[in-house]
């Protein structure tokens, strides 16, 4: 999936609610032109933004086989502050 395929993916998400491996539910608010994602974890109520840089890298290590966990996704660099996110996010887009 390329940049801009996953740009209207994430698009199509807005508004959501999704939930992490361990069962936590957060709302994607919204997506932004330089494509960033904003979450609310519904725990907290406040607001996480999310560099599309971190999602595409959780994608291409999806492509890579590896399994998509938020320990995979945080371990290969790809997101430090919010890899259950950012997990939840793709396998989303996935669906």
């Amino acid at each position: 999936m390329k940049g801009s395929r996953l740009l209207q993916a994430l698009r199509r998400l807005e508004g959501s609610t999704l939930e992490t491996i361990t069962g936590a539910h957060f709302t994607v608010d919204s997506v932004s032109e330089d494509g960033t994602v904003t979450v609310m974890p519904h725990s907290t109520k406040k607001y996480r933004r999310i560099p599309v840089k971190e999602l595409e890298a959780a994608y291409h290590l999806q492509l890579q086989g590896k399994d998509l966990r938020p320990s995979t996704v945080r371990n290969a660099g790809a997101s430090e502050a919010n890899p259950a996110y950012v997990t939840a996010i793709i396998r989303a887009v996935q669906e």
